[in-house]
């Protein structure tokens, strides 16, 4: 009922953004719509789901491309193409629209071994699930170990995939990624 309030709320009150900023809104609004709708209407939340990520892709990619130091909404870009048109064009988009540094974030990172993992680049993706989890040792977080695992259950590697999600647990027993994961291991 809370975030159907602020839905609402938003929907109201959107004519007074504008801009850049009147993108991101529309996008969220979308998508808060989407969360709304998939406890009370399944059928139409399949109907918002492509709605809200046509509408992402539009608008995400304007900032993307009009703000190349904006590392978030970057991400967000690379997350709609991913789930509207597959794994190799959200590595090749990533690819062109980040820079070096960039290339170094921890959720690029991780990002582009799962991606690279999930078209059969399982070298390249090991290397930066590898990369990830030396930049992020001291940290103590379970991102690495979630990506890691990822990376040996797209290889087939149950038993390697199964320790590192353990891992990632044991640091954070609510991560939804470990336990997505693990749902998917136990099977």
């Amino acid at each position: 009922a809370e975030r159907e309030a602020v839905a609402l709320l938003l929907e109201k009150r959107k004519s007074e953004v504008t801009g850049d900023e009147r993108l991101l809104l529309d996008v969220f609004i979308e998508l808060i719509t989407l969360t709304n709708l998939r406890d009370k209407n399944p059928a139409q939340a399949n109907v918002q789901r492509e709605k809200a990520f046509m509408i992402a892709d539009i608008n995400l990619r304007r900032i993307a491309h009009g703000y190349p130091h904006d590392v978030q909404t970057k991400s967000e870009y690379f997350e709609v193409l991913h789930y509207r048109y597959g794994a190799r064009v959200a590595l090749d988009s990533l690819h062109a629209l980040a820079s070096a540094s960039q290339m170094e974030n921890p959720f690029i990172l991780g990002f582009a071994a799962e991606l690279e993992a999930e078209l059969g680049m399982f070298d390249q993706a090991l290397k930066k699930g590898k990369q990830l989890l030396k930049k992020l040792k001291k940290r103590n977080v379970p991102k690495p170990y979630v990506v890691l695992a990822d990376i040996h259950h797209k290889m087939g590697r149950k038993e390697e995939a199964l320790k590192e999600v353990n891992q990632a647990l044991k640091i954070d027993p609510g991560n939804i990624d470990a336990r997505r994961l693990k749902i998917k291991l136990d099977r």
